[in-house]
């Protein structure tokens, strides 16, 4: 009886932290997130996966004699579904060392009666994932990324966004939507990169020109143009081929043009 009463006081009081830190993590947490379970959901699928090699092995040793397919299709879709759902955590986003313990800390100190009473495990010990709204956030570039992180926070954030993350706004967290004074800042700077890349050379090129000069400026801003827009550009594989060829093709051409001025 005493066991009894003694489990039943556990189990409110797990109850009301559950409440309570479910409450507070509406206000204290724009990001919810959550465990992984990554031995549960191992043990789970590999447990299921031994029962089917029984049932292999008793199909085959009996010639599909002994065979109850109400237990194999249930097994088989239990195998499927448990792979499915592992699959389903692990392309969720991952949380970094620092923020994971933070989380774990969190969790302590919230369910302050698990902590204390489970004791064959660490309750909390686990990959941290959270879920993102990648339709709404897309994965900005790195220079709209690198920008908006840099920018202070009342030029970062739009309008819309400081009034629906006023508290990660006041708590200094980066924004997490690209504003249009980032968008626009970051295409102006690409244009402006784009002249210079090809008034420069052509400049260092025109000033006492020679055929020698004039190949080792070219491949030089060439290696400069591909490695920019490889590291610090969003493209694909062919967008980045096509636009390095295309500099490469107008910078030979002045070369060319500039060569035969020269020795005229």
């Amino acid at each position: 009886m005493a066991i009894t009463s003694e489990t039943h006081e556990l189990r409110g009081r797990q109850n009301a932290e559950l409440f309570d830190y479910v409450d507070s993590s509406r206000t204290d947490e724009e990001t919810f997130h959550f465990l992984g379970f990554e031995f549960l959901h191992r043990l789970n699928i590999t447990g299921i996966q031994n029962d089917l090699i029984e049932i292999k092995e008793d199909v085959f040793g009996t010639r599909g004699g002994d065979c109850d397919k109400e237990k194999l299709s249930r097994l088989l879709n239990e195998y499927t579904t448990a792979i499915r759902n592992y699959n389903y955590i692990h392309e969720a986003h991952r949380l970094d060392y620092h923020t994971t313990e933070r989380r774990k800390q969190r969790l302590k100190y919230k369910f302050q009666s698990m902590t204390t009473s489970y004791r064959h495990t660490r309750p909390f010990e686990s990959h941290y994932y959270y879920l993102h709204d990648n339709a709404r956030h897309p994965m900005p570039d790195v220079l709209r990324d690198k920008l908006r992180r840099w920018l202070p926070l009342r030029l970062s954030y739009s309008s819309q966004e400081r009034r629906y993350r006023s508290k990660e706004f006041d708590e200094g967290k980066p924004p997490d939507e690209i504003s249009p004074l980032v968008d626009n800042l970051v295409r102006l700077s690409v244009a402006l990169v784009a002249v210079l890349v090809l008034a420069v050379p052509i400049c260092i090129i025109s000033v006492q020109p020679s055929l020698t000069k004039s190949l080792v400026t070219s491949i030089i801003f060439m290696v400069l143009f591909a490695c920019a827009l490889s590291f610090g550009v969003k493209s694909s594989n062919i967008e980045t081929l096509v636009a390095t060829a295309t500099y490469s093709a107008v910078l030979v051409v002045f070369i060319g043009t500039n060569t035969q001025a020269s020795t005229t």
